[in-house]
């Protein structure tokens, strides 16, 4: 590699870890969707790490490493697209069926056996025969399966996954309201992260098809000349789409989460939360929509028909908070209170009361917080009574969902309204 590529490549790899801390400290929204986003950054960091040491040859002072980590790069493209569900649909747990995902993982950790028995010895000299000719990596025999056979399995499982993707894009379009800011933030990050990791995984698919070439073709000067182009351009579209959703998650770190705020929308003197900005707003302690509703919506191929009625029962079912004051509260438990479809439910949150199911809970728990706070409860109460009342497990998730939410957090809200009276 180029001086530059190394350099692009380090840089990505460094996003991406960022991205990964960021992330982590991000747990208190949809909890399982952060942690898929985080894990697939993390994995994207170690692979790309992987393949520079052993591309600079620095690999070989740490030969220990070597394949270890491989089976991992397997679940990269499972976990890009159990992300988008989990973002996308509101799924706040992984399902059983998921666990097909992990298969060709656990296929690949048993494939290298073999090589994990070899001796320390075996294995340097393994390694060096591939750091001397990374077509070894790529053509050599290492585990029970031909390198060759696997590169083909790493090669058609993007393939497999990229339509998997877009199929997820389209079926939750309608769950999406273009003129609420919130929704359209979420919308267009889930597009460029699919897009950006479907052009990452062209370019690593290009790079290692490059290398099952027939051996008289590969071997030929002019196919050599040709290679060196074709590497050069796919290594700037894997290392370039991969250093942009880091970089782009770095800027926007609430929208991988699936949490947007407003900007400042506490200082813009009017007093009002985030729940303003994103369509709704609040009277009597309720959370009313800013959407207007006119009979029914129409019914064809890409809406919902929805009646003024179930919105208002899904509105009850939010406004009574027996449902989010639990902890383990999901989109299925609101649609069997609210007695209708999860399908329906959920476009009704996102359509007329302000957006993923994970916000609109958080800001019923923090307007209960805050209406609580106001009359007096943490003069009788401990902080760890008032965010059990509210729904939250801990006292940390509390505090972060409070600030994102106020600007401040439940003992600067309780001074303040203490101060004012």
């Amino acid at each position: 590699m180029s001086s530059f590529e190394t350099v692009l490549l380090i840089i990505a790899i460094v996003a991406s870890l960022l991205v990964t801390l960021q992330l982590l400290t991000r747990l208190d929204n949809n909890k399982y969707a952060t942690g898929l986003l985080a894990t697939f950054m993390f994995l994207q960091a170690l692979m790309n790490t992987m393949f520079l040491l052993v591309q600079s040859g620095i690999i070989l002072d740490y030969w220990y490493f070597y394949r270890i980590f491989s089976p991992l790069g397997f679940l990269i493209p499972s976990l890009a697209y159990l992300y988008l569900l989990a973002l996308l649909k509101n799924q706040t747990k992984p399902r059983v069926g998921d666990l097909v995902h992990t298969i060709p993982a656990i296929g690949m950790f048993l494939n290298y056996i073999p090589y994990f028995r070899l001796s320390a010895d075996q294995k340097q000299q393994v390694l060096e025969a591939v750091v001397n000719n990374y077509a070894v990596y790529v053509q050599g025999q290492e585990g029970f399966l031909p390198e060759s056979w696997v590169t083909i399995i790493r090669l058609v499982m993007p393939i497999i996954y990229i339509p998997l993707y877009y199929h997820v894009l389209r079926s939750t379009r309608t769950q999406f309201d273009p003129s609420n800011p919130f929704d359209k933030k979420l919308r267009h990050w889930a597009w460029v992260f699919t897009n950006a990791v479907v052009t990452y995984f062209g370019g690593v698919m290009l790079f290692l098809a490059v290398y099952l070439v027939p051996e008289p073709i590969a071997t030929s000067p002019q196919f050599n000349n040709v290679m060196a182009i074709i590497f050069m351009f796919t290594f700037m579209f894997s290392a370039g789409s991969f250093l942009l959703f880091s970089l782009y998650q770095i800027l926007s770190p609430n929208v991988g989460v699936g949490y947007i705020l407003a900007p400042n929308p506490l200082h813009q003197g009017n007093g009002h939360s985030a729940m303003a900005s994103s369509g709704t707003s609040v009277s009597g302690g309720k959370i009313e929509s800013a959407v207007p509703v006119s009979g029914t919506r129409p019914s064809d191929d890409n809406e919902l028909e929805i009646t003024k009625d179930e919105i208002e029962q899904v509105r009850y079912v939010l406004d009574t908070g027996q449902v989010w004051k639990s902890s383990d509260v999901i989109i299925s438990d609101i649609a069997r209170e609210a007695n209708l479809s999860v399908r329906k439910t959920s476009f009704i949150i996102n359509r007329y009361l302000g957006g993923n199911v994970n916000r609109v809970i958080n800001r019923y728990r923090i307007m209960h917080a805050k209406t609580m706070i106001t009359s007096g409860y943490l003069d009788d109460h401990s902080m760890s009574g008032l965010y059990k009342e509210c729904g939250y497990k801990n006292k940390v998730t509390f505090f972060n969902a409070f600030k994102r939410e106020t600007g401040m957090t439940p003992s600067e809200f309780r001074a303040q309204k203490v101060g004012s009276h």
